[in-house]
């Protein structure tokens, strides 16, 4: 019997607290924050691409279409967890053209992620990573 009492007022505060992260807004970074763009990033954003396990594996069936300019991004953390900064550095979109064994071809955009000349990671869908542009 003291289950159920205890199990309504727990769903209750579960609720609660998962919505309240929600109302807080995201926080937006200073354009100070970011500091200068990546100097050889075209390079560093083909390497980061090529050790990538398809790309490693497969170097014939591939090939670069293009290179972007990297611009201002950031990521901020779950609502849940308070919309808190995450990330804050430069990105730069890479187009890769992909044949499979049939000849049918496709791109792929890639968004290479950078904190000054280093790479911080490669992103494939922006909305899946909650990436923002500043």
């Amino acid at each position: 019997m003291k289950i159920a009492i205890w199990y309504p007022l727990t769903l209750w505060a579960a609720i609660t607290l998962g919505l309240a992260g929600c109302l807080q807004n995201p926080e937006r970074p200073d354009a100070s924050v970011f500091g200068d763009p990546p100097h050889n990033y075209v390079q560093s954003a083909k390497d980061a691409i090529t050790t990538m396990p398809y790309y490693d594996k497969h170097p014939d069936t591939w090939k670069f279409v293009s290179v972007g300019s990297p611009y201002r991004a950031y990521q901020n953390h779950a609502p849940a967890f308070g919309n808190k900064l995450a990330w804050t550095g430069y990105v730069v979109e890479v187009t890769v053209s992909v044949k499979n064994h049939i000849g049918y071809s496709n791109t792929d955009v890639y968004r290479v992620q950078f904190d000054g000349d280093k790479v911080h990671g490669v992103i494939g869908n922006p909305t899946e990573a909650n990436l923002n542009t500043f």
